[in-house]
């Protein structure tokens, strides 16, 4: 899946218009390739839960030998301190003294 114009739709600022290009890339036949298993992950972080369900749902059906490639997508998703990336890190801990009770 090399469609640039899907790819565009994946990362646009309009979630409705994500969720329409992964309704698109869910109809395809073919196999997911690095550049549409990242744009697919990035979708996870989009406050829609439309969204998140159906990158969710796409990537819990791709080939067994693009699960590795899904994995290390997602690896680094959780590990991004950039909020706009899926997963990214809290700036807070859970324990720290702002957030103990009083």
């Amino acid at each position: 899946m090399s469609d640039p114009t899907l790819l565009a739709e994946l990362a646009a600022a309009d979630p409705l218009r994500r969720r329409t290009a992964l309704e698109r890339l869910a109809s395809t036949t073919g196999s997911l390739d690095g550049a549409a298993v990242a744009a697919v992950v990035a979708c996870l972080a989009t406050p829609l839960k439309a969204v998140q369900r159906h990158a969710a749902d796409l990537l819990s059906r791709v080939e067994v030998d693009a699960r590795t490639l899904v994995a290390a997508k997602l690896r680094a998703a959780i590990g991004s301190d950039d909020p706009g990336y899926a997963g990214a890190r809290p700036t807070r801990s859970v324990g720290s003294a702002s957030s103990s009770p009083r």
